[in-house]
């Protein structure tokens, strides 16, 4: 080759690597929009980091970083239709979070990594990117999924049941299974795709189907895979009840015992729901309202015949939403005073804005 073509050739090599480069670039950069929701306004400016991790609040877990977080809002950014920011944050899930076995690390703190997966974290974004690449057609979304549940299924089963996390070390795991975690639009994909059989399918949604309600309408917090044995809690967390009833609802499943409870104790304290109740009695035992609670309380009556609650529970969390915006923190779900908040606390709220706003203009 004379001097001419090789220096021909080295000009389009390089044409070539800063092309790839610059498409690389385009794919694992954020692009906020240009009129944000309040409260993504909020996340981005104040929780979401340069390096796309969100931190879990502004003040003691500051520096704490959850997977659960990065699914949520990745969640979001599917529905919002932001499919830049949603390959962003892929790529962060995929930098910070993911384990050598394609696990989901449920915790970073303060840069130490936890040494456990969360089984919620890992169904939730194996949902959303079966979900994504029905929505966007780009195939890797599925392999990411594939990828993950073919772990999920080689570790953590215990007599063919899900159980809540493993270590990510030895790949031992708990011998619970938290019926809030149980996830029938991921697993119903996960068998779609042929890796999770029918047998282990139904024996999971199952937990769910069979679960009994207490005489306050209230589902077991979790089942024992060694003694297929409910276990029931006396501090009842209304977050995890309103898991159970969405997935239950959302699989066709009768829920009326929960969305009783639900109504009655709106009726008895002027419409507000409590973060938790006692199991025995179902009276409130903390005083504080979550405006997670109410986003999820509206999720779950959502798939009901029961919607003609969504109005006042979206007035009551909207309330609990910092609506100014000449006052710091705008769109945020903050104590602007001791600058108490959560991620949790405003993703939820965020999705459900966002479905709401749809809802309405149809």
């Amino acid at each position: 080759m004379n001097r001419k073509n090789v220096i021909h050739c080295v000009i389009v090599l390089i044409l070539l690597v800063a092309c790839d480069s610059k498409e690389s670039r385009s794919t694992i950069t954020d692009a906020p929009p240009q009129n944000p929701l309040p409260t993504e306004q909020f996340i981005r400016n104040h929780l979401l980091q340069p390096d796309g991790l969100i931190s879990t609040n502004l003040t003691d877990r500051k520096g704490e970083y959850l997977s659960e977080s990065i699914g949520l809002w990745m969640e979001y950014l599917l529905i919002s239709d932001q499919k830049q920011s949603f390959d962003f944050q892929l790529s962060v899930l995929r930098k910070h979070f993911y384990s050598k076995d394609n696990l989901l690390i449920w915790r970073i703190d303060k840069g130490q990594m936890a040494n456990a997966n969360a089984l919620i974290d890992d169904l939730r974004v194996i949902n959303v990117l079966y979900r994504a690449e029905k929505k966007w057609g780009d195939v890797q979304y599925k392999e990411y999924a594939n990828k993950m549940s073919k772990t999920l299924l080689k570790y953590q089963l215990q007599q063919q049941y899900f159980v809540d996390f493993i270590n990510l070390d030895d790949k031992q795991g708990t011998h619970y299974l938290t019926l809030s975690y149980i996830m029938p639009n991921a697993l119903r994909q996960m068998k779609k795709e042929g890796l999770l059989s029918e047998g282990v399918y139904s024996q999971n949604i199952d937990v769910l189907r069979n679960a009994p309600t207490s005489k306050e309408g209230l589902y077991p917090k979790s089942f024992n895979t060694e003694s297929s044995q409910y276990v029931f809690d006396q501090r009842v967390n209304l977050i995890d009840q309103l898991y159970i009833g969405y997935h239950l609802a959302s699989i066709g499943e009768d829920v009326n015992s929960l969305v009783g409870f639900i109504e009655d104790r709106m009726n008895n304290n002027n419409g507000k729901l409590f973060g938790q109740y006692s199991g025995r009695t179902g009276t409130p035992i903390v005083r504080y309202e979550s405006p997670s609670v109410y986003a999820l309380a509206i999720m779950f009556l959502n798939e009901t015949d029961h919607q003609n609650l969504i109005p006042e529970l979206y007035k009551r969390m909207i309330a609990l939403r910092q609506n100014s915006e000449e006052k710091p923190y705008f769109g945020g779900y903050i104590d602007v005073d001791t600058l108490e908040t959560h991620a949790f606390d405003n993703l939820l709220p965020l999705i459900v804005d966002t479905l709401y706003a749809k809802n309405s203009q149809n």
